[in-house]
């Protein structure tokens, strides 16, 4: 049985400075090629192997002083939620490495990687604390961005919020940085575009679901005119076959900005992903950025875990009730394996479009 390991040093600096850019950071580390149906994860703390680097180390590792960069696959997560059950940053950093994982495994086996894999490694910046990279370069250092879930509403006044949205406009959107953004980051990317004062690319809103709180297990039709933009899954959608993935959220996209396009939706939720487009002067217009409210990462060995606490918080909340939480339980058992196979194909064809392996 081989093993993974994943590698992680949570110690901040004692007296941290004011300014963000001078603290330590968390790094999360993935080794490639193990059996996800075999996993261990052994913690290597700083005395082994640090992970956690201050920032001019940090550089020289993301442009490829300390390790090949052909064979590491470099993300930066903006962690959106600090308390568990989706959070801490940790647990969130795993559910997508373990997906991340899946998926490069999936194109290796049927042969169709575009790059070899050594390590994918995922370094944490924490949006509550509005600490982001401070340069371009520092940006640039990564491969593509995480923006995932939270308990938060895309359309609160809260500071952090308001910045995060100034972010995805003026780094992500405005830069056409190659993003993936679940959940709570699928709303709030919609939402960032709704004081946006170019025309051309405005109107995006996040409202409260009218249907309440939807949990579980849900499908959603690709829509057949934008299938170029979900090639793996050409042949399955063409057949009208639907994508399966979990679900806990209360809050929906209502409306996208021009610069966007709808993948598919149901009828409680009409806008269950989004492609949106970067297009400079001229240019052909290419997608940048591809946003689903469902959570893909919970179809892991850690994300499982992660969505069954989540629906225990909600049930505990009165939120959801005791038959909904053992039918939802039940349900989703029984249909794991679809909703497996077609997380997976959700990473695959992120990965593919943005070149990631």
């Amino acid at each position: 049985i081989h093993s993974f390991s994943f590698k992680n040093e949570t110690r901040y600096s004692k007296q941290p400075t004011t300014e963000m850019t001078d603290r330590l950071r968390m790094k999360y580390t993935r080794h490639v090629g193990a059996s996800r149906r075999n996993t261990s994860y052994d913690v290597v703390t700083s005395d082994t192997l640090p992970l956690v680097h201050d920032k001019n180390k940090r550089s020289n590792a993301a442009t490829g002083e300390e390790e090949n960069e052909v064979s590491t696959l470099r993300l930066l997560m903006i962690s959106c939620e600090d308390n568990p059950p989706y959070g801490p940053s940790d647990n969130t950093a795993r559910m997508f490495l373990d997906l991340l994982e899946m998926a490069y495994l999936a194109k290796a086996q049927s042969g169709s990687c575009t790059k070899p894999l050594q390590e994918i490694i995922i370094t944490v910046y924490e949006a509550k604390q509005q600490d982001y990279p401070s340069t371009d370069q520092e940006w640039q250092n990564y491969d593509g961005i995480l923006l995932p879930g939270s308990f938060s509403s895309a359309y609160e006044n809260e500071e952090w919020i308001e910045r995060l949205k100034e972010v995805i406009q003026g780094e992500i959107h405005g830069k056409g940085r190659k993003t993936m953004a679940i959940c709570f980051g699928h709303q709030v990317f919609a939402h960032s575009f709704s004081r946006n004062k170019d025309s051309s690319c405005s109107g995006g809103f996040a409202v409260p679901c009218p249907a309440s709180i939807q949990v579980g297990h849900f499908q959603f039709q690709i829509n057949t005119s934008n299938l170029k933009w979900l090639s793996q899954r050409n042949e399955k959608a063409q057949q009208h076959l639907p994508i399966n993935i979990l679900y806990t959220h209360g809050d929906m996209v209502q409306s996208l900005p021009a610069c966007a396009t709808s993948l598919g939706g149901t009828e409680m939720v009409p806008i269950q992903a989004a492609v949106y487009f970067f297009q400079k002067d001229s240019e052909e217009k290419v997608p940048y950025a591809y946003t689903f409210q469902g959570h893909p990462e919970y179809a892991t060995n850690s994300g499982v875990q992660t969505f069954h606490n989540v629906l225990e918080a909600l049930r505990e909340k009165g939120k959801i009730s005791d038959t909904s939480l053992i039918d939802t339980k039940q349900i989703c058992l029984e249909r794991f394996g679809i909703i497996e196979e077609d997380s997976i194909h959700v990473m695959k064809e992120i990965a593919e479009t943005f070149q990631w392996f």
